[in-house]
């Protein structure tokens, strides 16, 4: 079981999300014990993703006896750690699991009665708004929360795959790039499987986890520019990544893609291949300026192919805002206008009104970048980044990530009851 570790909780982040006072959070802690034992649990279960069962049973009356049957069942994640009060005493209870474990279970079982997975791309035309952390992220927590998770990375810097400690012409045999051309040559099932890495083990995630890899050398960049030109005889160009994606689907609930940035004919191959987009952003105005250039790309040029090919119009079903710094105002002035272009594009295309920009900003993260660098397998949820003390924004990006894969299902489900 994966340990988690949270650093000691500071009086005035407890004072802010309780509604007090620093001085009554502090005069609590030295006099009144029981009072303070109730802000500290009131901030948990507003700020943390996990806490302690008993924490999770008083808030929800659920049976602590089923809720420890369905952790060994592996049907709800868990954790380990060593939860201390704040006189340094160790609590008996050292298990945690997601402070909304009855409504992840709830929409992952309802989810699989349609047997059929859904594709999700992670995109935006603009590079450095956080899309590779953004698809990693969800993807790696929906495999934490019991959901069997392909992650594709077709962006040819291979950032993704680099994070997951991944190396070209080491581990990697035949890339997403090889792959691809190989299938729509007429390539069948037995040589996509043959080169999927399961990370399940590594990160320790109840639903699984398996990568398709990119290499980002040039050789593979140079294949990617022509792909379709290579596929054209085969008429197969721009749907060799969907014929991929058809032969292993039925082993997956989500299928996560990371794109590239600024190559139209990929973005080609990755829509015929996506049932939903999620649209990755930073407040900034440079970012903020792809929002009517993807909507086009998307809405304009590619939904005619599309609909000939799928038979159905393209989703965009959110979008994420990440390195938000909520003390800055001009990072609050850029997140609302993206928030507002986001929903007027929406309207536009008549596009149902709850696909907007999720509520849950990501604040900027420096312990990502440095997760990445180790290569410690790069997404907050693995273990070797659990196991270092979480600060405040680090625990708030984690259960950010837990309720946009929650919501995000929401959606969907709501998408598949409507049909």
């Amino acid at each position: 079981m994966t340990k988690i570790k949270y650093k000691p909780v500071k009086n005035t982040e407890i004072a802010k999300v309780v509604g007090k006072t620093e001085g009554a959070v502090r005069a609590a802690k030295k006099n009144n014990e029981e009072l303070y034992n109730s802000y500290l649990e009131e901030f948990k279960l507003k700020t943390y993703p996990f806490i302690t069962i008993d924490e999770y049973v008083k808030s929800t009356n659920a049976s602590k006896t089923l809720l420890k049957t369905k952790i060994d069942n592996k049907i709800i994640p868990a954790l380990e750690t060593e939860i201390k009060d704040f006189r340094g005493n160790v609590l008996e209870e050292s298990i945690l699991v997601p402070y909304c474990a009855n409504k992840i279970e709830d929409l992952r079982d309802d989810y699989k009665t349609f047997n059929k997975s859904k594709v999700i791309s992670v995109t935006n035309r603009k590079g450095g708004v956080a899309k590779t952390t953004n698809a990693i992220n969800i993807g790696t927590m929906a495999a934490m929360l019991g959901y069997n998770v392909l992650f594709i990375d077709y962006d040819t810097q291979a950032n993704a795959s680099q994070s997951f400690g991944l190396r070209p012409k080491f581990e990697i045999e035949k890339n997403i790039i090889d792959l691809v051309l190989e299938v729509g040559k007429g390539a069948g099932r037995e040589t996509v499987a043959d080169n999927i890495f399961n990370l399940q083990k590594k990160l320790k995630t109840i639903g699984k986890f398996d990568v398709l890899p990119n290499s980002g050398d040039k050789e593979t960049q140079e294949k990617a520019i022509n792909i379709s030109k290579e596929l054209l005889m085969y008429s197969t160009s721009f749907k060799a990544l969907d014929m991929l994606i058809e032969l292993v689907r039925d082993d997956y609930d989500l299928i996560v893609i990371d794109t590239p940035p600024n190559d139209k004919d990929s973005l080609t191959m990755v829509t015929m291949a996506t049932d939903y987009f999620i649209f990755s952003y930073k407040p900034d105005a440079r970012s903020i300026d792809g929002i009517p250039m993807l909507f086009s790309n998307l809405k304009e040029e590619l939904e005619p192919i599309y609909k000939m090919h799928k038979k159905d119009t393209i989703k965009i079903i959110g979008g994420i805002i990440s390195d938000y710094n909520p003390k800055i105002i001009l990072n609050q002035d850029m997140a609302e206008q993206a928030e507002e272009d986001f929903s007027n594009y929406i309207k536009k295309y008549n596009l149902p009104k709850e696909w907007t920009i999720f509520n849950q900003k990501i604040e900027h993260l420096q312990k990502f970048s440095k997760i990445q660098e180790r290569l410690n397998l790069g997404t907050l949820i693995s273990p070797a980044s659990l196991n270092e003390k979480l600060s405040v924004s680090e625990t708030k990006a984690i259960r950010n990530y837990l309720d946009i894969v929650n919501e995000l299902m929401e959606r969907i489900l709501i998408d598949l009851y409507s049909k």
